[in-house]
């Protein structure tokens, strides 16, 4: 599992940085810059299904699914991230499109 620190404190998933989901997916196929990368797992607090979520279970270790094959953490067999540890960041964005893998590097 990867170490996963988000800094998406408007997420419903998000607790003091850590995140809820046992597993998160990034999307990015093509990606070139982390700027093409986002967080598909994003869920936006002001959405109704907000007191649904048992935020009580952050963790730190987190399963990353990524489709970022460009990315040189992306095992591309797997399409897993195999970094130690990774960084979402998009404080205050209100969709997935507004987050993304700031530990994404370019092969």
């Amino acid at each position: 599992m990867t170490n996963l620190t988000c800094n998406v404190t408007n997420c419903i998933n998000n607790k003091n940085t850590l995140c809820a989901r046992m597993e998160i997916k990034v999307d990015g196929t093509g990606s070139c810059s982390k700027d093409d990368t986002c967080c598909r797992s994003f869920g936006d607090k002001g959405n109704s299904f907000t007191s649904s979520v048992d935020t009580d279970n952050a963790v730190k270790a987190t399963d990353i699914h990524c489709d970022a094959t460009n990315c040189i953490y992306n095992d591309n067999g797997k399409l897993v991230c195999e970094a130690e540890s990774i960084l979402v960041d998009g404080d205050g964005a209100g969709s997935s499109g507004e987050t993304l893998c700031s530990t994404f590097e370019s092969r």
